[in-house]
């Protein structure tokens, strides 16, 4: 009688799959080169493809966890899996480094004099991926308290913090943006008292005999 077989695919191994070292981009995505094939039968064609890689997290780090995906090309690939009883995971590591802001652009706050170096400075932020969570710290001066245009201010210990502050590196941390100190205005001048009239009393009216 006629008997059913079952063709199992053959199982293969892969090895040699590399993820690049990448730059804070605030996504997962790894990309993966190499890979080695073994186990195939020779003269088959069947190659691999689709290779993908996910890292653990979209945060700055080494030696971070990637997790690889790939799929089989060619026209015997259909024969082949990676699977026995279970399917592999396949790891790797890499690392994602800080996406460097070449220079932390501040606005100075014009402000009428006040006999301080005091400023008030506003970052921009610019540079930062939309969607992340980062603010700076710092402290600012202008250079004299003295009242002008176009003053320079001192902004210096530069620091990033935030959710996704770690995620950048500052090329620089001091800045030097400019402000106005207008002069104190002068005192509001007192009105002039009116002139007051005085009362001149009056006698008995005088009478015609």
């Amino acid at each position: 009688s006629d008997q059913e077989l079952t063709v199992y695919k053959r199982q293969v191994d892969v090895s040699g799959l590399v993820a690049a070292n990448k730059t804070y981009d605030g996504t997962v995505n790894a990309t993966v080169s190499g890979g080695n094939l073994s186990g195939a039968i020779t003269g088959d064609n069947i190659s691999l493809s689709g290779l993908t890689g996910e890292f653990d997290d979209k945060h700055v780090g080494t030696a971070k966890p990637v997790t690889l995906a790939f799929g089989f090309a060619g026209t015997d690939a259909a024969n082949y899996s990676v699977c026995g009883e279970v399917c592999p995971v396949y790891m790797t590591t890499a690392d994602i480094t800080p996406k460097l802001l070449l220079l932390a652009s501040y606005t100075g706050s014009n402000k009428t004099y006040d006999g301080t170096t005091v400023a008030t400075v506003t970052p921009s932020l610019a540079d930062i991926l939309p969607g992340d969570v980062v603010s700076f710290s710092q402290t600012a001066a202008f250079r004299d308290k003295n009242a002008g245009t176009a003053k320079p201010i001192d902004v210096t210990g530069i620091t990033l913090t935030g959710a996704d502050g770690n995620n950048y590196a500052l090329q620089s941390n001091t800045a030097t943006p400019s402000a106005d100190i207008p002069p104190k205005p002068p005192p509001l001048a007192r009105p002039p008292r009116p002139p007051q009239t005085l009362d001149t009393p009056k006698g008995p009216a005088l009478s015609r005999s």
